[in-house]
């Protein structure tokens, strides 16, 4: 009876340490479904013709969701807010974009890889002037990006990180419309679980 009961007791101890064995397997498995958060700042200017803003710093917030392919390859949607303060000519704003994107992050090894992402962005200013109209307008977004990330726990990578977004769009004008472009540089830390 005694032998039973110790091989019953050594049975359900290893059965019960053997669910966190298994969790251990899955250290740093970046398959499956993701879900991301990420806070930084960045630099952000406007180009366009003849009328240029000033570089200014501003902040980021980010999310993503999507799914790993394999342990070197994640796929997500990247939705992207950058809030600045700027001169744009003779007016000081508010500028807004919104970028909503398809991203792919490449591992090249251990948790430093490359980014690329395209979608669309959303462009939007508000004059500090109450008097004066904001604008608004939508384009083709890209970037690319690189960074760093590490495991925090079995779910949860921490991680540091640069890019470059460029938004391009129209600027309703007379005579003519304007053609213009939104650049930023940002960086920032991301929490990504998987």
């Amino acid at each position: 009876m005694r032998t039973r009961f110790l091989s019953l007791s050594l049975g359900a101890l290893v059965l019960g340490t053997a669910g966190q064995a298994m969790a251990l397997d899955g250290w740093h498995d970046r398959r499956g479904l993701l879900f991301g958060l990420g806070l930084g700042g960045g630099i952000g200017q406007v180009h366009s013709d003849g009328l240029d803003s000033d570089q200014e710093f501003g902040i980021n917030v980010r999310a993503r969701v999507g799914g790993g392919v394999n342990e070197r390859l994640t796929l997500d949607f990247d939705l992207g807010m950058h809030f600045q303060s700027s001169t744009v000519g003779p007016v000081d704003v508010d500028q807004r974009i919104t970028t909503g994107m398809v991203g792919a992050n490449f591992f090249l090894m251990d948790g430093l890889y490359l980014r690329g992402m395209a979608g669309m962005g959303h462009y939007s200013t508000e004059p500090q002037d109450s008097k004066l109209e904001g604008d608004s307008e939508v384009g083709l977004a890209v970037g690319v990006g690189a960074g760093y990330e590490f495991f925090a726990n079995a779910d949860l990578a921490i991680g540091v990180g640069a890019d470059f977004r460029r938004v391009f769009f129209t600027i309703d004008a007379q005579p003519k419309d304007i053609d213009a472009d939104f650049d930023l540089i940002g960086f920032g830390i991301t929490a990504t679980w998987y």
